[in-house]
């Protein structure tokens, strides 16, 4: 076998291949771009092509459940549940519940070095390192074998992602019971390089002379609908829009994001959560900037996590007025991505940053 996909914007790097491989010949390494590709080790690949036969990728391969049943704008009664949260709370509300059930909750979390993953989370205070933006690919290390295990051991099991990261689990799990697995995905806008994230931290340590410790990718204090990341050093904070400016630039995203065939109504997971952008225009009312969740029940398994949840949070139906432009088309690719890459490659970050972030050290804001 050469390769498992045609071209970059035909593989999401969700891992499910080097999983599946009986042989053991499949491994992730790392492009130019910082994304990561299955490479396949011809010494012990036997050409049996299961690894091309069930790529997640394919939109063929994995159960979905169409159109959702029903959408609803959530908030979570808890205010500081709330105002911890990203949106409106929805995700931590259902995994409040999966743990009242003595469940496994996966998610994506920011860790002590600052390298974003997915892990598993048996406690609230797991939990809770859940929450929050993180606008960059996450690494899912072994969480699919994981989850297998605790789906054997009769587990209730919850695994949150991008959708072709649940696509990915599915593939894994495709001759498994179940039963027990409940699945969210986020509104995914796309997923920024690890590579271009990491030069980003060092640049701004190298200027600012002093460590990052945590990054908020989008800080609620300065209000939901707004968009600004803080920065904490070990001896200060600052705000910025410069990591936001390259997100939403679309330079850094992964190819397979252009190409995404998961940014459509017809959704792969039980419930689909995001930022309920046009809640005013739906139900001024119901507008609050502690913030809103968007959310997709999918399936009967969607259904009854909300029939559970619905004492904690207070929700309306929804008709067509919000503004997810993820939910029917991907992410446009910027004409000019490959003069970026280019500069990257032959430039230093600063010029980068100035480019492309509009970096001026003086608009840097104290926190």
């Amino acid at each position: 076998m050469e390769n498992i996909y045609i071209d970059k914007k035909m593989c999401s790097g969700c891992s499910a291949c080097k999983d599946i491989c009986p042989f053991g010949a499949i491994e992730m390494r790392e492009d130019e771009e910082g994304f990561s590709y299955p490479y396949i080790l011809q010494d012990k690949c036997k050409n049996c092509g299961k690894c091309v036969k069930l790529c997640a990728f394919k939109r063929e391969n994995i159960d979905h459940a169409k159109l959702p049943r029903d959408i609803l704008g959530v908030k979570i009664k808890d205010i500081d549940e709330r105002k911890s949260s990203r949106s409106g709370g929805m995700f931590i509300a259902i995994a409040n519940y999966i743990l009242k059930e003595n469940g496994v909750v996966y998610g994506c979390i920011l860790g002590d070095n600052l390298e974003v993953y997915h892990t598993r989370a048996i406690t609230k205070q797991d939990v809770n390192k859940f929450k929050g933006s993180k606008y960059v690919k996450s690494n899912l290390k072994e969480v699919y074998r994981e989850v297998k295990e605790d789906l054997n051991n009769g587990k209730k099991v919850l695994f949150s992602g991008t959708s072709c990261e649940i696509a990915g689990l599915k593939t894994i799990l495709k001759n498994e019971n179940t039963e027990n697995l409940y699945t969210c995905d986020i509104i995914c806008h796309g997923v920024p390089s690890p590579l271009i994230y990491k030069k980003y931290i060092d640049f701004m340590e190298e200027k600012e002379n002093d460590k990052i410790i945590h990054v908020d990718f989008r800080d609620k204090s300065f209000g939901w609908s707004t968009h600004k990341e803080t920065l904490t050093f070990q001896n200060k904070k600052l705000s910025t829009n410069y990591f936001t400016e390259l997100f939403y630039s679309h330079h850094i995203l992964r190819p397979s994001c252009f190409n995404c065939s998961f940014s459509n109504m017809d959704r792969i997971s039980d419930i689909t959560i995001g930022d309920f952008w046009g809640i005013q225009e739906e139900n001024y009312e119901f507008y609050d900037e502690d913030g809103v969740s968007l959310v997709l029940v999918n399936t009967e398994k969607g259904e009854t996590i909300v029939e559970n949840i619905k004492d904690e949070i207070d929700f309306i139906k929804v008709f067509d007025n919000y503004k997810q432009h993820n939910l029917r088309a991907p992410s446009v690719q910027p004409e000019n991505r490959e003069e970026f890459w280019n500069d990257y490659r032959e430039n230093n970050f600063e010029f980068i940053m100035k480019k492309y972030a509009k970096y001026e050290e003086q608009s840097l804001e104290m926190v």
